[in-house]
């Protein structure tokens, strides 16, 4: 059902308010026109009458030549509403008048006395009321009157027939009551329905807010809005239960079964991947003598940091057996996988994909090298073997559920079960494989197999030694320095990196960074966070002795972008906190646009920046506003952004058109009830589209990858 955007939507205060108005001035209004109408229609024909009364009376006084009195007569009848005007002349010509009328060569009369609120004496005295009988000859008039005339004074009376004239006159005389009495109304309507739909008005608000708390506070008033109440909250549960209840089944998939489904793959389908299998040496022996809690802890630390580092190459992991981890990652060429895209554009190498296997061992190895220093002091070695193969692995449906099958597999755990070292780390990989990254490892031993079910024999490699990231740092090798992710790799590259300022180029640093924007530190090690912070003091220090140069303080603001990448689970301390806020201070706006937003990723809501808002540069002022929104887009922020569209400067405009369509994208995926309950977040497409034809070229394609983010 197409339903209309909260932007077009009134508040019902708004829409119960003024549908009443509507109805009850157009009901008082109609109703009080056609009463002044009957009204007007009664009360003429008692002036009427009236007027002949008077007329009557004043014949003997014009008689008698007693214009004085008769003035007074008639001073004290116009205060009873019995005429609406009246004219007295004298005709000055001894001609006869005839009809009432002086129309005639000679004749002249003077003006005595009239009484015409609104007009003059000369527009009364234009009217030509006939004797004897109520009437007038003036085209276009809505007058009725009668004359009398004694000698030569002649005296003429009438009424306006205009009900609806009279109506607006009346209307207009008591404006200032009838817009009281408005008032009082509304107000009184306006409290009225406040009180009757507060908790109705409470609710809205609080769904147009990020925050739902206090939705247990809202206290029902009536049936209807208990039981709106009452459904909202339970719709909130609901989504609440139905989010941890889509938690505990995907946790129930495995991690490659729920991409494939999350990417909307149909089974079946084929791909190229290498699989790789992690089989943790004497696990047995440990389940036998320790108890299970021991047992179960250590695997579950291991699984979780293993976990991590396999994510960290955009691998997948499809089961856990026992103590075995078995994951693969696929070959170069399956465009869904995330970040490969710049690493494949900008690093070429012979093989990534098999790299990026061999180097995701190569961390695995080191995670288990840190469990082993951890446990083999308490009797207890932690040392892993892997096996991998390369190959077409299948993604099928199945009566329980989805698979994976193919050779890999089968292969993978035969290759497993040929290695006998149990002291050291050893991966067995195929000798055609090893081909492709003897740069990385050392050769531990080769041999030939016969596995069961395959022809002829096959040449393994076994692996157990690695070239240490320090050679290729030594040598700026950026190909292979891609494929270090372990927590270890990752201090070590920060403490190189903090080395090289002054010994190489910005370029270098921007590189390294655009690397490491490709996986996520889930669990941040303290050391990386302190690496992290000498790094950064170094290059703050470094651009201070050179601070026009704009390629490093490019570097400066995406190494503080990147903290807020690489930090984001272990949050502020208050060093790094002291070093953003220098950041603020800093004259690029790069620097400080980077150092708001990573202020607000890592200590959300501590931060107001307000200052900044006045900043003259779209950049700071854009990034303090898309801070703001990602809190809690209000009406403050979205016409501030407004304003932006609306400015004759283009990068302005680029810049509202991007944080407009962020916003967008970042409350529709993260709370799909506060965007739809939002009537800014509603209204944004519409902003963004008028510029898809703009003159301005950079603003047109900024429009145009917005609107590919909002349709």
């Amino acid at each position: 059902m197409k339903t209309m955007g909260v932007k077009n939507r009134k508040p019902i205060l708004v829409l119960a308010v003024g549908i009443f108005w509507l109805g009850y001035v157009s009901i008082s209004v109609t109703q009080y026109f056609n009463k002044m109408e009957q009204m007007v229609i009664e009360d003429n024909q008692r002036r009427l009458k009236a007027i002949e009364y008077h007329l009557f009376v004043a014949a003997p006084l014009m008689a008698q030549g007693q214009t004085d009195i008769l003035s007074r007569n008639l001073e004290k009848a116009k205060e009873a509403r019995d005429f609406d005007f009246y004219l007295l002349t004298r005709v000055r010509s001894q001609s006869q008048v005839g009809g009432g009328s002086e129309s005639g060569a000679g004749i002249s009369s003077e003006v005595v006395d009239f009484y015409n609120p609104g007009g003059t004496k000369e527009d009364i005295a234009r009217l030509d009321f006939p004797l004897g009988f109520f009437r007038v000859d003036q085209p276009g008039s809505t007058s009725l009157g009668k004359a009398v005339q004694e000698g030569n004074l002649k005296l003429s009376m009438g009424v306006n027939m205009n009900g609806s004239l009279f109506a607006a006159k009346a209307v207009l005389y008591q404006k200032w009551d009838l817009i009281q009495d408005f008032t009082l109304v509304t107000l009184f309507l306006s409290i009225l329905l406040y009180l009757i739909l507060k908790d109705i008005l409470d609710l809205t608000r609080i769904l147009k807010s990020r925050d739902r708390k206090p939705m247990a506070d809202i206290k029902a008033r009536s049936k209807e809005s208990q039981i709106l109440l009452a459904a909202t909250d339970q719709f909130e549960k609901s989504q609440e239960h139905l989010k941890l209840t889509n938690q505990t089944y995907a946790a129930s998939l495995s991690p490659a079964v729920r991409n494939e489904l999350l990417l909307g793959t149909k089974a079946p389908f084929q791909f190229d991947a290498y699989v790789i299998r992690l089989d943790v040496n004497g696990y047995t022996q440990m389940f036998l003598e320790r108890k299970t809690e021991f047992v179960t802890s250590t695997l579950n630390r291991y699984f979780k940091k293993a976990a991590e580092v396999i994510r960290r190459y955009e691998g997948h992991i499809y089961q856990y057996v026992g103590d075995e981890i078995v994951f693969h990652i696929k070959v170069e060429g399956d465009t869904r996988s995330t970040g490969e895209e710049f690493i494949a554009a900008h690093l070429p190498t012979e093989d990534a994909g098999l790299e990026k296997a061999v180097s995701c061992v190569r961390s695995l190895f080191a995670v288990a090298q840190e469990m082993d220093q951890e446990l083999r002091g308490q009797g207890v070695p932690f040392v892993v073997k892997a096996a991998m193969s390369r190959g077409r692995l299948r993604f099928i449906e199945l009566d329980t559920g989805y698979a994976f099958a193919g050779l890999p597999l089968i292969e993978s755990v035969r290759m497993l079960g040929k290695i006998d070292e149990k002291e050291q780390n050893i991966l067995a990989i195929y000798s055609d494989d090893y081909v492709g990254v003897r740069s990385l490892a050392q050769e531990y031993k080769t041999f030939q197999v016969a596995f069961k079910g395959f022809q002829g024999q096959t040449e393994i490699v076994e692996i157990k030694d690695f070239i240490p990231i320090q050679i290729f740092l030594e040598q700026k090798n950026l190909a292979v320095i891609k494929w270090f992710r372990s927590d270890a790799d990752l201090v070590t590259l920060m403490e190189f990196l903090g080395d090289q300022i002054g010994l190489v180029g910005p370029d270098f640093f921007i590189k390294i960074d655009k690397i490491l924007r490709h996986f996520e530190v889930e669990e941040v090690p303290s050391a990386l966070a302190q690496s992290y912070e000498r790094l950064l003091t170094k290059l703050i220090e470094w651009t201070e002795t050179r601070p026009n140069d704009e390629n490093w303080n490019v570097v400066l603001s995406s190494l503080i972008a990147l903290g807020a990448h690489l930090l984001k689970s272990l949050g502020l301390s208050d060093s790094l906190r002291a070093l953003l806020e220098l950041g603020l201070k800093h004259q690029d706006p790069r620097v400080r646009g980077n150092s708001v937003l990573t202020l607000d990723e890592l200590s959300p809501e501590t931060y107001s920046f307000h200052e900044l808002l006045s900043h003259p540069t779209n950049r700071v002022v854009a990034d303090v506003l898309l801070a703001q929104g990602r809190r809690d887009l209000q009406s403050q922020v979205f016409h501030q952004l407004k304003q932006f569209l609306y400015s004759e400067n283009p990068f302005f405009v680029a810049s509202g058109i991007y944080v407009l369509s962020y916003l967008y994208d970042y409350h529709r995926d993260r709370d799909p009830v506060y965007f739809k309950a939002n009537p800014y977040l509603q209204q944004i497409p519409l902003l963004i589209e008028p510029f898809l034809s703009h003159n301005n070229v950079m603003v047109q394609k900024r429009a145009e990858i917005s609107m590919g983010k909002v349709a």
